[in-house]
Parts: structure tokens; sequence; C-alpha cells
């Protein structure tokens, strides 16, 4: 009997982490005592949601192979991928956020140079995620983190908009920044009571990712204490949270707007009071990569077609993304590389991305009618394809090094802190650097 995958797994969580471990499962489709002697190979991953259906195509092809999927929470996901003492899988999967760690580790993964003659070429700042410092190509892109800005367009058709008379959906359909996104979810809030954001440490992040703003300068030297862009950033979160003038640490980020109330509603990303704020209409605009859409359909089915899709705020911006890594120590080579070649197919990379949300990692895929014409009733037949290709046209990447992600985290961290009102901007700040001279001590 065909065992599928889908409903064994918890739902994940990118930017959170997923809820906890799950046992690992064949993804078969024939019961493994009728074949004898196959050959197992084993993927390593945090989610395999949207990897489910093109693994049981793959199995399909190869009666004498089955593929067990390994599944860790985020972060312990990628913390074991790295320890050599952890038993390693055939196949890594590779969060883009991780990829300053693993990009180099030619002693961990094998060189897949000999797949890029039949792979479609990811965007060059794609690509270069796995790509070592002395050319090795240690993972595979498959999907990017293209942000849009989820919106209830229903919720804000209710509140009208002082500048122009007419009402919030109409008025955010011309936002093209971070003040003035605030500045309208203010009114909102203010209107209705309720949140305009789930939380401000995502507005940290896709801040700092936008502007080009880096924990490390070019020559490697960190400067996450120094950083205008950090601290922009920092403060760009701290006005949607609604924080007095007199705890400003740096400069204000949006001159014109003065004091503004809180619009957030500190419900951290893909956690389970993210997933009822999302779905009782607690909040009213989301930043969704696109591998949140199928998340968003999940938690709040008896919303479709009340959410549009807009661009995010500050320019182009990308926020996670897959990438398939073979383990140096398998005993299946051939198999993992045919395994991720068949991931990393066009037609697998637009499967998914209509059935998921998932923005392929191919650059050809844009010209792709089934990718760039798509569109769902879900989100209001908006074409998310050409809406999720745009939000990282022109993306430049930052200077990256290995801790980086948890660099970031201990940031989100402070600022949850702040949104949650269990510390002030000041006491996150230092407590964020305090802990981050402390991971960066024991590394």
């Amino acid at each position: 009997m065909r065992v599928r995958l889908l409903s064994l797994l918890i739902m994940f969580g990118l930017l959170a982490g997923s809820c906890g471990a799950v046992r690992p499962e064949p993804l078969a489709f024939v019961d493994e005592d009728a074949r004898p002697g196959q050959s197992v190979l084993t993927v390593a991953t945090w989610d395999a949601t949207a990897l489910t259906p093109a693994i049981e195509a793959w199995e399909a092809e190869h009666p004498t192979a089955r593929v067990v999927v390994k599944i860790l929470p985020f972060d312990d996901h990628h913390a074991d991928a790295l320890d050599p003492g952890t038993a390693a899988a055939d196949v890594i999967a590779i969060d883009a956020r991780y990829g300053a760690d693993f990009r180099n580790r030619t002693d961990l993964f094998a060189d897949q140079s000999a797949a890029l003659d039949t792979i479609e070429a990811a965007p060059d700042w794609r690509a270069a995620e796995g790509v070592a410092d002395d050319g090795t190509v240690t993972s595979i892109a498959i999907d990017t983190g293209s942000l849009a800005l989820a919106v209830r367009a229903d919720l804000l058709q209710e509140v009208d908009d002082p500048e122009s008379g007419g009402t919030l959906a109409r008025a955010i359909e011309s936002v093209s920044t971070w003040c003035d996104l605030i500045e309208l979810g203010d009114v909102y809030s203010e209107s209705t009571g309720r949140a305009f954001l789930p939380a401000a440490s995502d507005v940290f992040e896709i801040v700092l990712r936008q502007s080009g703003g880096s924990f490390v300068d070019t020559d490697g030297t960190r400067v996450h204490e120094t950083s205008a862009d950090v601290q922009h950033a920092w403060e760009t979160a701290m006005l949607t949270i609604g924080a007095p003038p007199a705890e400003r640490q740096f400069d204000h980020p949006c001159p014109t707007l003065g004091t503004t109330k809180r619009i957030t509603a500190a419900r951290s990303a893909l956690t389970a009071s993210w997933d009822v704020a999302i779905g009782t209409g607690e909040v009213a605009a989301v930043p969704a990569p696109s591998w949140m859409l199928e998340r968003i359909r999940t938690v709040a089915p008896t919303t479709a077609g009340s959410w549009t899709l807009l661009p995010v705020p500050g320019g182009p911006v990308s926020i996670g993304g897959t990438s398939l890594a073979v383990s140096a120590s398998t005993e299946h080579d051939a198999l993992a590389r045919d395994l991720i070649e068949h991931l990393a197919r066009p037609t697998s990379q637009s499967t998914t991305f209509r059935e998921f949300g998932n923005l392929p990692a191919s650059a050809a895929r844009y010209e792709v009618p089934a990718v760039l014409d798509h569109r769902e009733p879900f989100f209001d037949d908006t074409p998310i394809g050409e809406r999720y290709i745009d939000a990282i046209a022109g993306l430049i990447p930052a200077a990256s090094a290995p801790q980086d992600q948890e660099i970031m985290q201990e940031f989100r961290a402070a600022v949850a802190r702040v949104d949650a009102g269990t510390q002030t901007p000041a006491e996150a700040w230092s407590e964020a650097l305090w802990r981050i001279d402390l991971l960066l001590d024991d590394a």
C-alpha cells in the first residue's frame, strides 16, 4: 500500500522552526518487505511537504530503491547536518539562511559541479549560496524564498483612509516604503483595535535583508553592533511596536512619521498562535515567502478569496529557499545525485510551485507561462508567479559568514521580547549583543 508522507508530517516552520521531530518514514509505494535487498536512500530535512510528490515520482521510476525522509526541527536539522559525528543522510536539505555555514564544507558534501550541465541555472545570487570558495558546488538550489505581502483585502476594505478618502484596501496598493506601511497599519489598528502585522521580528529581518545590510563587512569582520543597517532595521521594528521616542537608541527610521502605536500582534511566525492569528483575522497583513502560501491556505481555509498578494515595501528580498547536498559519506552516491537532479528538474520545480507555492530556483522557469501566469482563487486570482518573480528582480546579496543565521535569531528573539513587553528596547539590544558575544566566543 502506498504510504503518503504528507499525512505523517507536522506542519513546518522555516522562520520559527518545526514543531518537533517526526519518526523516519519511508516514501515507498509498495510494502518494504515486498522488495528485499532494495537500496534505501535517506533524505534529511526540516520539512518535506513540498518535496513529497516529486520524491514519490522518483520512487516509481526506481523500483529497486526507496526513500526514507528524516525530519528534525529547522535549527536542529541544520546543526546535525554540520556535525561530522552525526550519522549523515545521503541527501541533505539546506536552507539559504544557513548557506554561509554549509557552502565551504567540502569535507562533508560531495561536489555536484557535473550536475550544472543538466540543471537549469538559478539566479547568480541564489546559485552562489551553494558554491564554495574553491569552486566546489556543495548544494543545488531548487526553490527560493522570494517575499510578498499577503493582505486581507476584506479587512482593509472596512477602514477608511483619511488621506485619500477611499479605503485602506485601495491605499495599500500604492505603498512603497516601510514608513508608509507602518503609517497605514497605525490607521488600521487605531480604527479596529486589531493588529496589522503578526510580529516585529519579521520586520527587522526583512528590512535588514532589503538594505543589503549584513552582520559582517566585505572582509569578514563582524559589524553587527555598529552597522547602520542593523540599527535602522532595529528602529523600524521598534516603530511597529510603538516604542516611545524616549526609548529610541538610534536614528528615527521615519522622521516625518512621528509617534505611532503598536501595530503588531507579537505572534512569532509559524507557531500555533500565529496560525490562530491568521485564521481568525487577528492580523490583516502577513509578510509571506513563497513557501508560506501553503501554510496560509491550511490554517485559514475559510478565508479563501479574501487575500491578495502585494509587493513588500522596501525593495527585493528573499528569505529562505531550499538547496540539496550529497553527503560525502553516502554509500549511494549515484542514486543521491539522481534524486537531486530529479527534484531540480524544471517540471518538478514548476509542479511544486503550482501545488505548494515554492518559487523555482531556475531562472528559466520565470519565463514559462505555467509559472509566470499562475493564479489561485484563494489569493483572489493574484498573478502569484509574476508577483514573486518581480520580488527578487535585481536582488543583490549581502556579505555573509558562518553563524549569521544564529546571530539573526538572537536579534529576532530580542525584538520579540520587546514585542511581548518583557524588555525595553535598550534591555533587549544589550542582551542580544551579550548573547551574540557568547555565541561567537564558543565558535
